[in-house]
């Protein structure tokens, strides 16, 4: 959505750019100057101070309209540069410049968005003038934007100089200048300094690629600490990561060594509370779990109570063939991973439209069911459980406009639920069900009807603890 925003406001800024170049290029050049009855030309353009404007067609207006009209930001730093470096040009043009490397950073060209914070940084773009001190103020802030832009497009090198901006912006300006905006801010430098030197993990090894300076800085702020508690061993990791970055050309291996060549640190010594002794409060009918302390009555069984909903399709077959609306509802008693459940359901083609119905089915079954936990881990402390059952059935069914008949058969179902992480107490889930039915019926014969039924659950569960099949180890 960010980079969305910016396209449109890069795409809205270069429009207005570049619209009387547009605007010539339907007209095969600029168009003739109007002259009044008299033979007199129209004033020229001035600017605000009555300085005589020129125009001039844009010798970059192929690279331009790319930028604006395909997004390219290649064609945006391209052009960005021309204008920077005065190509073909009587003068550079640093503000046509900087607006082109911003539109191609909108964009995501990792090189307009270093190219925009260096000319932000240096001032030579976004600087203020106070008129009545004479002191330059530097725009530290677009400089650290268009660094972190680069860094979250995969420019390491970004993240650091991003880092350094937030963590010492003083160190940035030159002498007698100030800066505006930007504020120190020792936590977002830190997290700018850990994306381009991920730690040392399984997923992130040291060969991976990273950033010399964001590991040295980190080295650094976890050896002083400047920002976080001191801890030498991480900074031994961070100059070795450093140091590996470098390829063992620069300092960091020997600053590594330096650290391990340091005495041990003195170990604080543990201060003992004596306290007098108190009898021992009575606490074993309470235990913790995840939702808090509870009492132990409602947990340590594995009985529970379930009530569930479903909406869903029923797919019934040979012939003929008919899908059917499926509404169902019905409760089960848990014994730990197994469970007797009762359900009642009733389906028809053509649920408001009772006259135009070819099939009614009322069906009730009861079924054996069991239940395991998926060991996954899913967001906001939300567990999975795979579920399945085997049943009968009994019913009636009317193929209108016959009388109902008598139905019975049998049912096999798989379903994947995602519940509450809770262990105790009143919880809900939902579950994606898979079933399928085999019905005989009265004077149909032998031949039963097939079904095969895709049903959408949710129920809610009370009393005991949830499906478990791991051992566990009681603690008195």
């Amino acid at each position: 959505m960010l980079w969305a925003m910016r396209s449109l406001l890069a795409a809205t800024l270069l429009a207005l750019l570049t619209l009387p170049l547009n605007a010539w290029a339907q007209h095969d050049g600029p168009p003739p100057l109007d002259t009044e009855e008299d033979g007199e030309e129209d004033e020229p353009l001035r600017d605000e101070n009555g300085n005589e404007v020129e125009i001039i067609e844009s010798p970059f207006a192929a690279e331009e309209k790319a930028c604006i009209e395909e997004h390219d930001g290649a064609a945006c730093f391209s052009a960005g540069q021309k204008w920077f470096t005065g190509e073909g040009l009587e003068r550079a043009n640093i503000t046509q410049a900087v607006e082109l490397f911003e539109a191609g950073c909108i964009f995501q060209h990792v090189e307009a968005c270093m190219a925009a914070a260096v000319l932000f940084k240096e001032g030579k773009a976004g600087i203020f003038l106070n008129s009545e001190t004479g002191q330059v103020s530097i725009d530290l802030t677009s400089a650290e934007k268009y660094y972190r832009a680069a860094c979250e497009v995969g420019r390491l090198e970004a993240c650091g100089l991003a880092g350094e901006l937030l963590m010492a912006p003083r160190k940035h300006v030159p002498a007698g200048a100030t800066w505006h905006d930007l504020e120190e801010d020792l936590f977002s430098g830190r997290q700018s300094f850990e994306v381009g030197c991920p730690a040392l993990t399984d997923s992130a090894p040291v060969w991976q690629e990273r950033d010399a300076r964001s590991c040295a800085r980190l080295a650094q702020m976890w050896e002083e600490g400047h920002g976080v508690r001191r801890n030498r061993a991480l900074a031994t990791d961070y100059w070795d990561l450093a140091c590996a970055a470098e390829d063992g050309k620069g300092n960091s291996c020997e600053q590594a060594q330096r650290i391990r060549a340091l005495p041990a640190e003195p170990v604080e010594e543990k201060r003992v509370s004596v306290q007098p002794r108190r009898p021992h409060p009575k606490v074993d009918r309470f235990r913790d779990t995840d939702v808090g302390i509870t009492g132990k009555t409602t947990e340590d069984h594995w009985r529970r109570f379930e009530i569930e909903g479903g909406v869903g399709a029923r797919v019934r077959y040979p012939n003929p063939t008919l899908v059917m609306f499926k509404f169902r509802a019905g409760m089960a008693i848990w014994f730990n991973i197994v469970g007797i459940g009762f359900q009642t359901a009733f389906s028809t083609d053509k649920f408001a439209a009772v006259q135009e119905r070819l099939i009614t089915r009322f069906q009730h079954a009861i079924s054996l069911k069991m239940a395991v936990p998926i060991p996954a881990k899913i967001p906001w402390g939300a567990v999975m459980r795979l579920g399945w059952g085997v049943g009968s059935t009994l019913g009636s069914v009317k193929y209108h406009p016959a009388p109902y008949a008598l139905g019975y058969g049998i049912r096999e179902y798989v379903q994947l639920e995602i519940g509450s992480g809770q262990t105790s107490g009143p919880r809900q889930w939902g579950a994606v069900r898979i079933e399928q039915q085999q019905t005989w019926h009265k004077g149909g014969g032998s031949s039963p009807e097939h079904s095969t039924q895709f049903v959408l659950i949710a129920g809610f569960t009370f009393a005991g603890k949830g499906p478990d099949w791991t051992p566990k180890k009681h603690v008195d």
